[in-house]
């Protein structure tokens, strides 16, 4: 037997998370064949530490890239199951929000904070519909709330994440930051209700 390292140990709790959380109904698929993917793709290599994640400025290039090789990956193991980009990115996501996200800024180099800022937010119903709601009740409010950013993109919040081609993906991104100025796109987890 390998030695038990914490870089497997937090592969293995982040692939269980994001595996978990990728599979959904149409796309049904086994916590194994998720961590299959995600070695199989590359993306495991992250765990192995904040050097592993890319510069935040070419985040989404890499994101687009990942998502790609995930998709791959998933014809390879999944077949007759055919990976979205919104499924694909959720896996990446939630992979990586488990093992970074967790740090606090007070542990983390100006880098490191960069790079962890970069990272995109799992993308679901619930945020949706909340993003949704934020949007029809406050289209009327001063530019300058963050009420009215998300306003700005009533339509993209309408989106089936897991039904999401590239360039939808990259549309709500893209939202996102401009909805999260102030602070990394996780913030916008702050309207998730999937923790209720």
């Amino acid at each position: 037997m390998t030695q038990y390292t914490e870089s497997e140990h937090r592969h293995r709790f982040a692939a269980w998370c994001a595996s978990t959380a990728s599979s959904v109904t149409g796309f049904r698929f086994k916590v194994e064949q998720g961590a299959q993917i995600i070695c199989d793709s590359g993306l495991s290599d992250l765990s192995n530490g904040w050097d592993r994640l890319p510069d935040p400025d070419n985040f989404d290039e890499w994101h687009n890239t990942m998502r790609d090789n995930v998709i791959k990956s998933s014809n390879e193991n999944l077949e007759p199951i055919e990976f979205t980009h919104g499924i694909a990115a959720k896996l990446i996501n939630v992979y990586l929000k488990s093992l970074f996200l967790s740090y606090s800024q007070n542990e983390l180099s100006g880098i490191n904070l960069e790079k962890r800022n970069a990272i995109h937010p799992p993308l679901d119903r619930e945020l949706s519909k909340s993003l949704c709601k934020i949007a029809k009740n406050h289209s009327l409010m001063p530019v300058k709330t963050t009420e009215f950013r998300i306003a700005k993109y009533n339509n993209i919040w309408k989106y089936t994440w897991s039904s999401l081609t590239s360039s939808e993906y990259q549309k709500i991104i893209d939202a996102i930051k401009f909805v999260t100025q102030e602070g990394g796109l996780w913030t916008i987890e702050k309207y998730w209700r999937g923790y209720q």
